[in-house]
């Protein structure tokens, strides 16, 4: 059986694609009314000044979204 979860772990500098997304997600929702479903992954390789590829971004909120943390 294939796990639905990726353990996409793929380093960024110090941190980890998904640590640094939740992070960036946590930090969006302290600084204004944005709700997780708005952050998409387009929005966060615009923030990021196109620093990850947008498909690693894509997996990384998708195993966020699916609770692989």
């Amino acid at each position: 059986m294939i796990s639905k979860c990726l353990m996409w772990r793929k380093p960024v500098g110090k941190m980890k694609i998904v640590d640094r997304l939740q992070q960036f997600i946590e930090d969006e929702a302290l600084s204004c009314s944005m709700d997780f479903g708005c952050i998409t992954p387009l929005y966060v390789y615009r923030m990021w000044g196109g620093a990850v590829a947008l498909e690693d971004i894509e997996i990384g909120l998708k195993e966020i979204k699916n609770g692989c943390r």
